[in-house]
């Protein structure tokens, strides 16, 4: 099964919204999307990020998922590099924050409007 492409118009994102953003679950029409993989997180950072960053970054990223309650790896680290903007600070703000709660990166990524209220 192949997955749908989503490309963004959004500068401050791109590169984060592709495959991977809609494997992330980009909202209410990705009910049926699968979790991202390992692989997919991985070009996402490499296309958001410098490369001399990309160790640093998946190190950092890696903080998020070795905890028992801290679930969907993939997909919080995918809802992480869409919010951080491949700003290195931000990123992570958003490992920190979903370290407490995971589900508030996910609403964050997943429904921005909803968060601009």
């Amino acid at each position: 099964m192949q997955r749908e492409h989503a490309e963004s118009a959004d500068p401050a994102t791109s590169g984060l919204h592709g495959r991977a953003g809609m494997v992330a679950g980009a909202g209410p029409n990705s009910w049926n999307a699968m979790p991202p993989t390992r692989e997919e997180v991985v070009q996402l950072i490499r296309g958001a990020f410098l490369e001399s960053s990309w160790i640093v970054v998946g190190e950092i990223l890696d903080h998020y998922g070795v905890e028992p309650h801290e679930p969907e790896r993939e997909r919080v680290q995918v809802a992480i590099l869409k919010l951080s903007g491949s700003d290195e600070g931000k990123l992570l703000h958003f490992v920190a924050a979903a370290k407490q709660d995971y589900r508030d990166v996910l609403w964050w990524s997943e429904y921005p409007e909803e968060t601009k209220q």
